[in-house]
């Protein structure tokens, strides 16, 4: 009867650690697919910025740069009348 009852609890120990590990191997690989989701997002978000902004650098940069000379030479111009008055 004693025998029974250690061999019982030898096996409920041994289930116990089973699922105790199970449980640690399904949590390792959720945070292992979430590590994965997580690097995937930011790196396709990282791409897409770089080339949104060699996109809008490469097209508007003469037309930026132009109209940015031409608002500099109107200011100028206004400063320079505004302080000649």
């Amino acid at each position: 009867m004693i025998m029974i009852m250690i061999i019982l609890i030898i096996i409920i120990i041994i289930i116990i650690i089973i699922i105790i590990i199970i449980i640690i191997i399904i949590i390792i690989i959720i945070i292992i697919i979430i590590v994965i989701v997580i690097g995937v997002v930011v790196t396709i978000i990282i791409i897409i910025i770089i080339i949104i902004i060699i996109i809008s650098s490469s097209s508007s940069s003469s037309s930026s740069s132009s109209s940015f000379s031409s608002y500099n030479h109107h200011h100028y111009q206004q400063v320079t009348t505004t302080v000649a008055l």
